[in-house]
């Protein structure tokens, strides 16, 4: 589903509630920090020199609807998107 809006997710081997995103080209990665964190309370971090983001997942998210995170990944994917 995130693939649709461009984001290549991967769990890291041997980790619980880690993973590597792959942005697609054109999608500003700090600009998609922002609307994440700043519209969602979302937080992430910056990517990294080998291209990736990585993120930690704390369990609380998983709280939230689905659907809602969902979209709100696919919202900051838009915002960011040249």
């Amino acid at each position: 589903m995130l693939s649709e809006a461009g984001l290549k997710v991967s769990a890291l081997p041997d980790g619980t509630n880690l993973f590597t995103v792959q942005l697609a080209p054109g999608i500003a990665d700090i600009k998609m920090q922002s609307v994440l964190s700043k519209e969602h309370r979302i937080a992430i971090g910056r990517k990294a020199k080998d291209g990736l983001l990585r993120i930690k997942v704390n369990e609380t998210i998983l709280f939230r609807d689905n659907n809602k995170l969902l979209q709100s990944f696919k919202d900051a994917v838009k915002s960011a998107s040249a």
